[in-house]
């Protein structure tokens, strides 16, 4: 719960940022009051929240420029669950409109150097390898990428 109220402010000082307090205070309020959002945390105990709280605050460093350290917390939230990729092409769009190759090595070196991080403590029992390993096997755990969503391919 509280990662999901830490995810509520960042929406709200975001959303504040680009639109108004107002419209700020809306959308935090949509986020922590979303029954969705509360019945995956606060009953059920996923660490959803937290992953969606790495996502928001990559989000809020990405809108102040702050672009390594976007990328670093993308990363952590690709390392935390696969899904995290989606997000990615949001960091890809802002790295290829600023056109700055000491941006983007460093970009680059922020989020392998994070990846990094997290893989090595589990790499020491596991070999080196053994992410790549979990990846595709959590991949191969999803063979649809949609299931009961409404979609024009059924």
């Amino acid at each position: 719960m509280k990662a999901d109220i830490a995810a509520s402010y960042l929406i709200y000082r975001l959303a504040g940022r680009y639109l108004s307090r107002q419209a700020g205070f809306l959308l935090a309020a949509f986020y922590v009051y979303n029954p969705a959002v509360f019945i995956n945390s606060a009953l059920w105990g996923q660490v959803d929240s937290f992953f969606t709280l790495i996502v928001i605050s990559a989000a809020v460093m990405l809108s102040e420029r702050k672009v390594a350290a976007s990328a670093a917390l993308f990363a952590a939230a690709v390392m935390m669950k696969l899904q995290g990729i989606i997000f990615l092409p949001v960091l890809f769009f802002e790295l290829a409109g600023q056109r700055r190759a000491d941006v983007i090595f460093k970009a680059a070196a922020c989020a392998l150097g994070t990846a990094a991080a997290v893989a090595l403590p589990f790499s020491l029992n596991n070999g080196t390898l053994w992410i790549f390993k979990l990846f595709t096997s959590t991949a191969a755990e999803y063979p649809y990428s949609s299931v009961n969503a409404f979609n024009f391919f059924k």
